[in-house]
């Protein structure tokens, strides 16, 4: 069993290196980038616009009509009992 021994080193090398390159074409690009965490925030809702509030007209008073005054009896003078 006559194997040459650089044949055995080159087969070896060639393996591991074709390992590293497999390994690190995974791994290219330095560390994988962690995701950081989103925190959703809703938008703030637009705040409605001010829209000053009709002012209603006021209403005419109400007056109400004037009773005629019943006219006074005419008073008699007291009769005088003797």
């Amino acid at each position: 069993m006559n194997i040459d021994i650089s044949y055995i080193f080159s087969w070896l090398t060639l393996g591991l290196s074709r390992r590293r390159v497999r390994f690190g074409s995974r791994f290219q690009g330095g560390p994988v980038p962690v995701p950081v965490p989103f925190f959703w925030e809703p938008e703030p809702e637009p705040e409605p616009e001010l829209v000053p509030e009709p002012v209603p007209e006021p209403e005419p008073e109400l007056v109400p009509e004037p009773v005629p005054e019943p006219e006074p009896e005419p008073v008699s003078e007291p009769e005088l009992i003797t």
